[in-house]
């Protein structure tokens, strides 16, 4: 792997078969071109939040400075991972396509 990557189990004990799916969404995430590094945090359910669920977060920091960021919720960590790696990989997609992401700010 050529890109740096920054994987990180908050609250939590280390997961090998979440940080190896983690790796196998960079790894095929890695053609897509204009990533120059990785960012991605795991964290337990929050049940006093009222969020039953595990939270992974996935950013690619790319080569012109930009950061994108997905984050996926769910009961189980595998399937966070997967579904986090997903929006990732449709984000990088429409990139690459030239669709711009509108950008939208919450009134005061």
């Amino acid at each position: 792997m050529n890109q740096p990557v920054d994987l990180r189990f908050i609250g939590m004990m280390s997961c090998r078969s979440a940080e190896q799916a983690a790796l196998g969404g960079i790894s095929a995430l890695q053609p897509q071109a204009g990533v120059r590094g990785w960012k991605v945090s795991m964290e337990p359910p929050q049940s006093a939040w009222g969020l039953p669920a595990y939270a992974v977060q996935v950013q690619a920091e790319l080569d012109e400075g930009a950061l994108v960021a997905t984050r996926a919720h769910g009961t189980d960590l595998l399937a966070a991972v997967r579904d986090a790696f997903e929006g990732m990989q449709q984000l990088l997609g429409r990139r690459a396509g030239g669709q711009q992401q509108p950008f939208t700010c919450a009134p005061y």
